[in-house]
């Protein structure tokens, strides 16, 4: 599914006074202390879905009475949805398309609604960095509703802090959200989701899983040669749900020709992996949230590669190869390895990358992990990406560790640092 979001409309403000009009006449019996305008319509030189959000205000005592009375103009009642506070009217056919809502004055909700106004329309930069992301969220494909809220969580927990709302209430916001669906201002659940989706990066249909935690951060995983999302023994699993316990979301994905992806494995291209890389990253960069790579096997090289290309906060590699050695092409155009082949032009493209030379250049920290027993990576390009550390960097050098076939506790222990290497980096500082 695609949501609709269109430059402001300059007669947006008239049609919120037209549905006011019916909405005073329909409630001239309730005692109303207000009627607010109240989404992203509401707000001058914002892009919004265009349908009018309106927020009628009662005391509690005046809230069966105006619900009636809604009722009486045609409105049907469809209850708080899980928002305590909010109870929502659906507009009879025909009209300005709305969103009513009658909310008891002080409830959470309200508040919520009132604070994103205010600060939106008050901060033309925090108004910017909010349409970009609604923009955003707009050109993609989405599985539901509940991952465009998602998208939008960090920049709204964002105006909602510049709006002086409490830990507390943005924890509450969340919380009601996640279990409600989508609503005005609405922020993705503090509880983990985990959904199966298709992605379109740079024209190809990619099989991905999405852990939403509800936080600004998220890790991008990519797996190793002839690997797939869930790593090697699930390993990028175990690692994603031990950061979404941590309130830091992750999108593990197959790359094209890879697992569930579209494509063939012998189509598969280095240059294409680091690239796919590098747009994910933007994607989520221009929705406001801080990114973290992390990669395992030619991922962890793709990841170091895509990092020099695209700014991130923090990269994780476990065993990258550098691919310094020289690179023997198999004389049909392929190489064969564990029963798959891939063309030529993936290795000659990893040996040509100059994974050493690309790594000196990334200024994020960087955790990398490396076995003495890796019969894939060699001692020789181990080397030449260790020479390349920097101060700010990380490197577990494990005696006797294999490639990627790592006991459970061994897995447990490099997870268990990687994992706190990220949330180091990622995590948001306590207010």
């Amino acid at each position: 599914m695609r949501v609709t979001v269109v430059p402001y409309d300059d007669d947006w403000p008239a049609a919120f006074r037209r549905v006011e009009a019916e909405l005073d006449a329909a409630l001239a019996s309730v005692d109303v202390r207000s009627i607010e305008h109240v989404g992203s319509t509401a707000v001058p030189g914002l892009p919004a879905k265009p349908v009018i959000d309106v927020d009628v205000v009662v005391d509690a005592a005046q809230l069966a009475p105006a619900i009636a009375a809604l009722g009486a103009a045609g409105y049907t009642y469809t209850g708080e949805q899980g928002i305590p506070g909010r109870h929502a009217v659906t507009a009879p056919a025909g009209g300005t398309p709305r969103h009513v809502y009658v909310c008891v004055d002080g409830c959470l909700a309200l508040r919520n609604h009132l604070a994103v106004r205010h600060v939106l329309r008050a901060d033309p930069a925090l108004r910017a960095q909010y349409a970009a992301v609604k923009r955003a969220l707009a050109g993609r494909e989405l599985t539901s509703m509940d991952e465009y809220v998602a998208g939008k969580t960090a920049v709204l927990r964002t105006v909602l802090s510049a709006a002086g709302m409490t830990t507390d209430d943005l924890d509450a916001v969340a919380a009601v959200n996640s279990t409600s669906g989508a609503g005005v201002g609405s922020l993705a659940g503090p509880v983990p989701v985990e959904t199966s989706v298709n992605l379109q990066v740079l024209g190809r249909s990619l099989a991905a899983v999405r852990h939403e935690a509800g936080g600004d951060a998220v890790v991008l995983f990519c797996h190793g040669f002839r690997g797939e999302k869930s790593g090697p023994n699930r390993t990028f699993v175990r690692a994603a749900r031990r950061l979404a316990q941590r309130g830091i979301s992750s999108i593990r994905f197959d790359q094209y020709g890879s697992g569930d992806s579209a494509g063939d494995f012998l189509e598969s291209r280095f240059t294409v992996w680091v690239d796919t890389i590098a747009a994910l990253a933007r994607e989520q960069r221009d929705l406001g949230r801080r990114v973290a790579l992390f990669g395992q096997s030619m991922g962890g090289s793709a990841v170091l590669c895509a990092a020099a290309q695209v700014p991130v906060d923090a990269v994780v590699a476990w065993v990258p190869d550098a691919s310094v050695d020289e690179f023997s092409p198999g004389p049909q155009g392929f190489v064969e390895e564990g029963g798959q082949r891939v063309g030529n032009a993936f290795w000659q493209e990893a040996h040509d990358a100059g994974v050493p030379d690309r790594f000196r250049t990334v200024t994020a920290p960087c955790h990398l992990v490396f076995g003495t027993a890796d019969a894939y990576v060699s001692t020789q390009n181990r080397e030449a990406l260790l020479a390349e550390v920097g101060p700010d960097d990380r490197v577990d050098v494990f005696d006797g560790y294999p490639h990627s076939a790592w006991t459970y506790d061994q897995a447990e222990d490099v997870i268990a640092r990687s994992v706190a290497f990220l949330v180091e980096h990622l995590a948001t500082p306590a207010p």
